[in-house]
């Protein structure tokens, strides 16, 4: 072997210890930034020596570099802690090796985002420091997450079967009441008409025999009889509205409503000095007894409720927004007071006891519209009359 040989060997040899280290911090390097988890390492000062990628892009930061990233800066910037505390924290925390941070939130900034990492105290020989090693658990966290998920997954599923069963008992206590509307207006209905013709035959009959006193008191039954007959015979209007199938048909909204205007009682008919129809005409599907009964319900109450200041007018008026419309119903009677916009569609209110009605007619109303998924609303100050509004979400021709 030539000196040359020979020294060029030795001189291999005491080099290859050092390119060999090199080498191992490179390959413990790049193995440590391309980690799948989030983590850092910090010296004593809580600095970041090292992290891996994921934790670049879970917690950024305004001054990390290109090349370096977030080495070099503080880790304390990252949390919403100050220096003393987080060193505090993971002095405290060596001993559990487990640490939670309010970690600096990228979508919040004003909330932190707690997280939990494991916690490792590395120590290097021959120099007197040592390092933090903070670990994110990423694989735990999203199997608490999903069992989080599945827990209120489970608690939603079982409100929806306790809901189901709550709508399930709502509609058979709905049925039933509405059965026992329809056969009680029905069964009441045989007893009233017996009355009734029993007062004509005694009147018929009697008459002419009875005290002048008696008078007052026959005509005082023949009335109850009357609105008894009437107060049947809306109950079974309102049990229809809730119960019976509707056979839909296109009807012309404005055909409708002349025919509610040419039956109405002209004694009623004759409380309003006017009653006018404008806007637009339109087509819709609709049962048409029950549209009649709708608008003949509101008229009539319109009609009812006139003021004894000023002469009543009654206008209807439609508005059409691409498919939709509205139906608008406005008079000059007296109205009612602002807050009981929502009892007059309850059924049995009545607001004015001077004026006859069943307290019926308005909940039956409301019940048609939202068997026809139509909305119905009315407004008032008091004073100036009412406002009845009628939304229609779809019309088949302007």
């Amino acid at each position: 072997m030539s000196p040359d040989t020979a020294r060029s060997g030795v001189g291999a040899a005491e080099e290859a210890p050092e390119h060999s280290l090199l080498y191992e911090a490179k390959v413990a390097r790049a193995a440590f930034v391309a980690m799948p988890s989030a983590a850092f390492l910090l010296d004593d000062a809580a600095r970041i020596v090292l992290h891996t990628r994921r934790a670049g892009r879970l917690y950024p930061h305004q001054d990390a570099q290109h090349d370096t990233g977030l080495e070099g800066i503080a880790f304390w910037q990252l949390t919403h802690l100050d220096e003393p505390d987080l060193r505090r924290a993971l002095r405290n925390a060596i001993s559990s090796g487990l640490i939670t941070l309010p970690m600096n939130n990228p979508h919040r900034v004003d909330v932190p985002k707690d997280v939990t990492f494991h916690l490792s105290l590395m120590r290097i020989k021959g120099v007197r420091r040592q390092l933090y090693m903070l670990s994110q658990d990423h694989l735990r966290a999203s199997a608490t997450a999903l069992q989080t998920a599945n827990m209120m997954r489970e608690q939603e599923s079982n409100r929806g079967l306790h809901l189901e069963a709550h709508i399930s008992t709502l509609q058979n206590s709905v049925m039933s009441m509405e059965t026992f509307a329809n056969a009680a207006s029905h069964d009441l209905k045989t007893p009233i008409n017996a009355l009734s013709g029993l007062l004509e035959l005694f009147c018929a009959k009697f008459e002419n025999d009875l005290p002048p006193e008696a008078e007052p008191y026959l005509k005082h039954m023949q009335g109850a009889v009357v609105q008894m007959d009437a107060l049947t015979t809306k109950l079974m209007a309102h049990a229809q509205s809730s119960a019976a199938p509707m056979e839909m048909r296109q009807i012309h909204l404005n055909d409708t409503v002349q025919s509610v205007l040419d039956l109405l009682d002209p004694a009623l008919r004759d409380n309003a000095e006017d009653i006018a129809l404008s806007g637009p005409k339109f087509d819709l599907m609709a049962e048409p007894t029950m549209l009649h009964i709708l608008l003949g319900n509101i008229v009539s109450n319109a009609l009812k409720h006139g003021h004894a200041d000023r002469p009543l007018r009654i206008t209807l008026t439609t508005e059409v927004t691409g498919t939709s419309a509205v139906l608008r119903i406005s008079d000059t009677g007296t109205g009612f007071a602002p807050d009981q916009n929502r009892a007059i569609f309850t059924p049995f209110t009545r607001l004015k006891s001077n004026v006859q009605g069943s307290g019926l007619g308005l909940a039956t109303c409301a019940e048609i519209c939202r068997r026809h998924n139509w909305d119905i609303s009315a407004v008032s100050d008091g004073q100036s009359g009412a406002t009845f509004k009628i939304t229609f979400p779809t019309i088949l021709k302007v």
